[in-house]
């Protein structure tokens, strides 16, 4: 009897009274209401996945691009974050076509 007293004791001060993580300050995240589906037009090329969520073609292998190709990939980040930086600058909130 005495045995499981010291376990009670035991597992009431290790467990039940171990410092809880704190995770700080957040709210619960709730699901959110969900638009209707909107219609594409026929211009735009819709891709093999578009019916039925899954894609159609299976990659085999990993393309690995050589270092000129790394380095053309760069320049056109850099040459793309540019041109959205010089657009957002003309850009005001809720601006009409």
């Amino acid at each position: 009897m005495a045995s499981r007293s010291l376990l009670t004791t035991f597992v009431k001060r290790n467990f039940w009274s171990k410092k809880k993580k704190d995770f700080g300050r957040y709210a619960i995240v709730r699901p959110g209401n969900v638009s209707e589906m909107r219609k594409i037009p026929d211009g735009i090329v819709k891709p093999s996945y578009f019916a039925t969520g899954e894609p159609a073609e299976v990659v085999e292998h990993a393309e690995i691009k050589n270092g000129e190709e790394i380095l053309k990939m760069r320049k056109s980040c850099v040459l793309a974050a540019n041109i959205l930086k010089k657009v957002g600058e003309f850009l005001e909130v809720r601006m009409k076509k």
